[in-house]
């Protein structure tokens, strides 16, 4: 499961910096500098749209949210799934 795990936030990290979402950060000094708050935020992110589509909008509006969201890799939620059900296709179909 550790494997998975690590596997799922390279893939999470990979789609999250390819997508535009800025893992390095310019600080004071005019320095880039690596900022780990955007790749946790990321974890906090749907669960809040979520929360806040069903609240203010209705659940047809957060079901849709969900839709689009679950087959995103930048999602951290839908990384995991993703790894998680490769791997056990690979189990199945190539470890015997």
């Amino acid at each position: 499961m550790n494997k998975i795990i690590i596997i799922s936030a390279l893939v999470y990290s990979y789609f999250f910096y390819k997508l535009g979402n800025t893992i390095y950060r310019t600080n004071s000094f005019g320095e880039k500098s690596f900022n780990i708050t955007s790749l946790i935020e990321g974890f906090v992110g749907p669960i809040r749209s979520s929360y806040l589509l069903i609240r203010y909008s209705g659940i047809i509006p957060a079901l849709t949210f969900l839709k689009f969201e679950i087959f995103r890799l930048s999602n951290p939620y839908s990384a995991f799934f993703f790894v998680y059900y490769i791997n056990k296709i690979i189990e199945i179909n190539f470890k015997k």
